[in-house]
């Protein structure tokens, strides 16, 4: 077993490990840790992602409260546009969580700047 022709015809042989870092850590892991993170930060992430989630409920609220001024096709690209912003919450919320607020604050300003123009260039008014 221990040469290439000793195997049985038709099995492949395993795919052999290359070892040679510490401790015999296979070769392409050896940076691969992963840390705790600190308490301070991990309670600065829960602050920052709950902060997010407040601010993205306040976007919603003036989101669907918007049909008062926009027209129907207005207010559903407005809300699609607020659950891409959701969804891409949810995802900064795994990766990068003390960047979350950044996410519910542009959509916020997207929002201002959609119901600004409506106003100035198509003429919306309540």
């Amino acid at each position: 077993m221990g040469r290439r022709g000793d195997d049985a015809p038709g099995l492949a042989s395993p795919a052999p490990v290359l070892t040679g870092g510490r401790f015999g850590v296979p070769v392409g892991m050896q940076g691969a840790r992963h840390e705790a993170p600190s308490p301070l930060r991990r309670v600065l992430s829960i602050i920052a992602v709950v902060l997010a989630w407040a601010l993205q409920s306040v976007v919603g609220w003036l989101t669907l409260s918007s049909g008062l001024v926009a027209p129907l096709w207005a207010i559903v690209v407005l809300v699609g546009l607020w659950l891409a912003a959701a969804l891409l919450l949810v995802r900064t919320a795994r990766r990068q969580p003390l960047a979350t607020p950044l996410v519910p604050l542009a959509n916020g300003l997207l929002w201002w700047a959609a119901i600004a123009a409506g106003g100035t260039l198509l003429g919306w008014t309540p």
